[in-house]
């Protein structure tokens, strides 16, 4: 089974990499795997288990939508701005590194309308908020690392959510 998987590889300063470099032989073992990345540089280590593809933009992809897709997201721009984009224009599983997503937001909310005036509402009940609302809409389903991602996703009925640890302690950068 083919899987993208769009998400930053080391050595860019994010512990997202980390994640994708600790966890790829084992997406190898089950799924004929493409990493997906906008970096002009990545660890050759990491091409015995998968295809290693470059873009530019989420607009200059030339993948299969219709693959399995999964959108590594944290709060970087730095790191996260493409994937961002593709995940609002590809259906796929979003991993959800980060539930406050701010910088982030904030820096694609220049070129996005409906975001900028998300991020000026607040909720006024227990639902999700707009800004992630409109992050998570064509996400097939969450996959969050902490509690407090999962209580606050899991009464969204557009997508499903998964907890799940993180099976290595997180490090800092």
């Amino acid at each position: 089974m083919r899987l993208n998987w769009f998400s930053p590889l080391p050595p860019a300063k994010t512990d997202v990499a980390g994640f994708t470099a600790r966890i790829a032989s084992a997406l190898a073992e089950q799924f004929d795997v493409t990493f997906w990345i906008d970096a002009a540089s990545w660890d050759r280590d990491l091409e015995r288990f998968g295809t290693i593809r470059k873009y530019r933009s989420a607009r200059t992809i030339d993948g299969d939508p219709s693959d399995r897709n999964v959108f590594n997201l944290g709060n970087d721009p730095r790191f996260h701005r493409q994937i961002y984009h593709l995940c609002r224009r590809w259906p796929g599983i979003i991993v959800l590194h980060d539930l406050d997503l701010g910088g982030l937001l904030r820096s694609v909310s220049r070129q996005d309308r409906q975001l900028r005036r998300a991020l000026r509402q607040s909720s006024k009940d227990r639902h999700l908020r707009p800004d992630l609302k409109i992050t998570l809409e064509h996400a097939q389903g969450v996959i969050v690392h902490t509690r407090q991602a999962y209580e606050a996703l899991r009464s969204d009925e557009s997508s499903p959510v998964i907890f799940q640890s993180l099976p290595f302690p997180a490090s800092e950068l």
